[in-house]
């Protein structure tokens, strides 16, 4: 389920904190971007387009600006030398509807905006993730980027920063049984 609560981790103690609460519940495909200005943008997912930033010198929560897809399961954001980030707002719905479209997020103006030069084949479902090449592309793994059942695919792509452009990666080599949702996930 989704929630508003959040925790502060004290690493010195090995304790966790009751924090300040989002400004909206977050869910599947919620996800955290720093910010130059050391606070942190926490994109709700749960299926909205709704976002905090958290301010750890103040301990509070603001509302953030709103995503232009909404995010769900799947959702990434990868760094871009320019400063920005592309998102992937992952699938939109519990029916795993699929979006290809990507947004960028701009940390200096506070701002997301469409991005129609970069879309990602058949979108990603839950379970995504991505890590990055000597090279600097990024590799992602689609996750479950079935319509309908969020069965785990084996497909990937794999995205230029610099240049900006995705293209169809290679297919992994094991896939999950079909119907099995991928849940979770990361590098």
């Amino acid at each position: 389920g989704a929630t508003t609560t959040t925790n502060i981790y004290d690493p010195t103690d090995n304790t966790f904190s009751c924090g300040p609460p989002l400004t909206g519940p977050a869910g599947r495909g919620a996800l955290v971007i720093p910010l130059p200005t050391g606070k942190f943008l926490i994109v709700h997912g749960n299926y909205t387009t709704g976002t905090s930033i958290y301010d750890p010198f103040q301990n509070n929560m603001i509302q953030g600006p709103l995503t232009i897809n909404v995010a769900g399961g799947g959702s990434l954001a990868l760094p871009r030398p320019d400063g920005t980030y592309l998102f992937i707002p992952g699938n939109s719905s519990e029916a795993c509807a699929l979006v290809t479209a990507t947004n960028i997020f701009d940390p200096r103006t506070m701002t997301f905006r469409a991005n129609p030069n970069t879309t990602i084949t058949t979108g990603t479902g839950p379970g995504a993730f991505a890590f990055q090449r000597e090279d600097g592309f990024f590799v992602i793994i689609k996750g479950g980027a079935t319509a309908n059942t969020c069965a785990f695919t084996g497909t990937t792509n794999i995205y230029n920063p610099i240049s900006y452009r995705m293209i169809v990666g290679p297919a992994m080599s094991a896939t999950l049984p079909l119907g099995l949702k991928a849940e979770g996930g990361f590098a």
